[in-house]
């Protein structure tokens, strides 16, 4: 009867560990899961990084050498290098004041000009 009993809790103790086993593996084998799924995600927000990082500095870079073109290009016009004007505000202040000397040239050489109007003053500057 002793021997059964002993029997009976020997393959007591072996279920028991044995499942014990199971759940420590499966608990394992969980924590590996999650662990690879957590590597992955933070490969996949690193790469994301980088991607932005790169179009971060494409756009700084395009945004330098567009500020470096504008600047030669204001260089250019203000030394009297061909190139176009730097802006539109100073195109139309150029051409106002190459329109008011031919009025004013005109009105000096027959002051008769100086009540014909606008369109008058405008072909008398060469256009």
């Amino acid at each position: 009867e002793e021997l059964f009993e002993l029997s009976a809790t020997l393959a007591s103790v072996e279920a028991e560990s044995s499942h014990r086993v199971r759940s420590a593996e499966r608990d394992a084998s969980d924590r590996v899961r999650l662990a690879e799924e957590e590597l992955r995600r933070s490969r996949v927000e690193a790469d994301e990084a980088r991607a932005s990082l790169a179009r971060v500095r494409r756009r700084a870079a395009k945004k330098e050498a567009s500020a470096s073109t504008a600047e030669m290009n204001t260089t250019a016009a203000s030394a009297g290098i061909g190139g176009e004007s730097p802006s539109p505000g100073k195109a139309v202040r150029a051409r106002f004041s190459a329109v008011a000397e031919a009025a004013a040239a005109a009105v000096t050489e027959n002051p008769s000009r100086k009540w014909r109007g606008e369109r008058d003053l405008i072909l008398s500057s060469g256009e």
